[in-house]
C-alpha cells in the first residue's frame, strides 16, 4: 500500500499546473521621476514622461533599450500619441506649453504655448484637432494639428480645475472632468464652445468611454463612486458605489465590463455595464493605480504603487503578481499583448514584463535576465517640480492598431527532466496511471507473500 500511495503522490506532482508565465525580462533606466508611459499604435516604441528631469525617453520595444532622450519643457506630466502614431503630444505643466514630438525622428518639432498648468491631452478621431485641459486657468486649448498653433481657448463655462479630458470617437464632443466644481464640462467639437455642464460625484478624475462612444464612465475619487453618462443626450444614467478613492478606470474591448482601481481600499471593482452594478470585487496589493487591458480583453494589468508590483487579473481573480521597481505609477501593454511596460517613479526606471500572450505565428524570444538594464540616459539637471499630476484619459486599447491573435497552446510545457519535450496533460495522466498500477502490483505482491508466510506458521 505504501508503494501505491508513493506512486500516486509522484503522479500528482507530475501533473501540469495552471500557472502564468509572465516574467520580468528587462529593467530600463530612464530619466528622473517617470510618471506616464504610452505606446505607438504599431507597438514599436514606448514613450516615458520623466517629470523631474524634463525629458521623454523613447524605448525600442524590440531591444528594450532607450534609443532617444528628448528634452522638453518643465514638468511633462502626460503623453498622448496621435491616432496615426506619427506624433506624441506632451503637456508641460510647469512651462504652460505642449511639446510636439515627431516619432520618426524622436525630436521636438514644435512647442506650443497654452494656458496655465496643462494637465491632459486628447485628440479627435482623425487627429486633426488636439484638446488640452488647463488645470489652473480652467480652460481648454484647441490646437490645429496642421499648423501646430492654438486656434481657440475655451474659458466661458469650463469648470474649475479640469484635470482630465476625453474626446468622443466621432470628434463631436469633448468632456473635461473638473475636480473642484465636481462636474463635467461638455464642449462641442464642431463649434468649440461649451454646450452644458453635468453634475458628477466628488472629485471626478479618470474617465473612460465605451468602445462605441455611447457611454462615459467617470471615477469620483472623493465620493467613492462612478458616474455613468449617456453621451447621446448627456444625462446621468447611474451612480455606482465602488471602493475607496477610485483612481483608475478601464473597460473590456467588448464594453461589457468596467474595471475600477480603488486606491485606498486596495481593490478592483468589476462593473457589469448592462446592469450598472458591481458584479465582483477583487483584492489586490496596496495603492492600485491606472488599469490597462490587453487588446483581446483576456487580462487587466494594474500597478500597485504601495507594494512595488503589478497584479495580473484574469477570469475575475488575481492570476499572478509580478515584482517591479519602486513606486510603479503607470503601465501600458503593447497592442499585441506581448509586453507590459511599467514606469517606476522612485527608482527612475521602467520594468518590462514579457507576457505569455504570445501572438500567433511568432516564436517566443529567449528571456533576458531581469537585471539586464539598458544604458542609462545622459545625466540631466533636475527641476524643482515633484507634484503628481495624474494622467488624462487614454483611449481604450481597442482603438489602437493590432491585437492578440493567438493564445498559448493548452497543455504545453517542459519534459519530465526539463528537456522541453512539452508533454501534455494526458501524457502525464498516463504516466501517473502507469505508476499507480505498478504500485498496486507491488503492493499486491507484498501482501501475497505476507499471507503465504502466515499460513506457513
Amino acid at each position: 500500500m505504501r508503494a501505491s500511495l508513493l506512486a500516486a503522490a509522484v503522479a500528482l506532482t507530475l501533473l501540469p499546473r495552471a500557472t502564468h508565465a509572465d516574467q520580468v525580462v528587462a529593467t530600463v533606466r530612464v530619466g528622473a521621476s517617470p510618471r506616464v508611459v504610452a505606446v505607438t499604435p504599431d507597438g514599436t516604441k514606448v514613450y516615458v514622461a520623466n517629470r523631474i528631469s524634463n525629458t521623454i525617453s523613447a524605448i525600442d520595444t524590440a531591444s528594450d533599450n532607450v534609443t532617444a532622450t528628448i528634452p522638453v519643457e518643465s514638468g511633462p506630466g502626460a503623453i498622448h500619441i496621435s491616432p496615426d502614431g506619427k506624433r506624441a503630444y506632451v503637456p508641460n505643466r510647469g512651462a504652460h506649453s505642449v511639446s510636439v514630438i515627431d516619432t520618426a525622428t524622436d525630436s521636438v518639432i514644435a512647442t506650443i504655448p497654452v494656458d496655465h498648468r496643462p494637465a491632459a491631452v486628447d485628440t479627435n478621431g482623425d487627429g486633426t484637432r488636439v484638446y488640452v485641459a488647463n488645470e489652473q486657468t480652467g480652460s481648454v486649448s484647441v490646437i490645429d494639428a496642421g499648423s501646430l498653433s492654438v486656434i481657440r481657448t475655451i474659458k466661458d463655462g469650463v469648470g474649475t480645475a479640469p484635470h482630465t479630458i476625453v474626446v468622443t470617437p466621432d470628434g463631436k464632443k469633448v468632456y473635461t472632468a473638473n475636480e473642484v466644481t465636481n462636474d463635467l464640462t461638455v464642449i462641442s467639437g464642431e463649434s468649440n464652445t461649451v454646450v452644458r455642464s453635468i453634475k458628477a460625484g466628488y472629485g471626478p478624475g479618470s474617465m473612460r468611454l465605451s468602445p462605441d462612444g455611447k457611454r462615459l464612465y467617470v471615477a469620483n475619487q472623493l465620493s467613492g463612486d462612478v458616474t455613468v453618462i449617456e453621451t447621446t443626450n448627456d444625462t446621468v444614467t447611474a451612480t455606482i458605489p465602488v471602493g475607496s478613492s477610485p483612481h483608475g478606470i478601464a473597460m473590456s474591448p467588448d464594453g461589457a465590463t468596467v474595471y475600477v482601481a480603488n486606491e485606498a481600499s486596495a481593490s478592483i471593482s468589476l462593473i457589469d455595464a448592462a446592469s450598472a452594478t458591481v458584479k465582483a470585487t477583487i483584492t489586490v496589493d496596496q495603492r492600485p493605480q491606472r488599469i490597462h487591458m490587453t487588446a483581446d480583453g483576456r487580462r487587466a494589468y494594474v500597478p500597485n504603487e504601495g507594494s512595488n508590483n503589478v497584479s495580473v487579473i484574469e477570469d475575475g481573480k488575481v492570476a499572478q503578481t509580478v515584482d517591479t521597481g519602486s513606486t510603479p505609477t503607470s503601465l501600458i501593454v503593447t497592442p499585441n499583448g506581448a509586453k507590459a511596460y511599467v514606469a517606476n517613479r522612485l527608482s527612475n526606471d521602467v520594468t518590462v514584463i514579457k507576457t505569455d500572450l504570445q501572438p500567433a505565428g511568432t516564436a517566443s524570444p529567449t528571456p533576458q535576465p531581469a537585471s539586464n538594464s539598458a544604458a542609462p540616459a545622459a545625466p540631466e539637471q533636475p527641476a524643482l517640480l515633484t507634484d503628481d499630476p495624474g494622467a488624462g484619459a487614454p483611449r481604450s486599447p481597442s482603438s489602437q492598431a493590432g491585437g492578440v491573435s493567438g493564445a498559448p497552446v493548452a497543455g504545453a510545457g517542459t519534459g519530465l527532466l526539463g528537456d522541453g519535450s512539452g508533454a501534455g496533460p494526458w501524457a502525464w495522466v498516463a504516466v501517473g496511471l502507469g505508476l499507480g498500477l505498478v504500485g498496486l502490483i507491488l503492493g499486491s505482491s507484498v501482501m501475497a507473500r505476507r499471507l503465504k508466510r502466515g499460513r506457513g506458521r
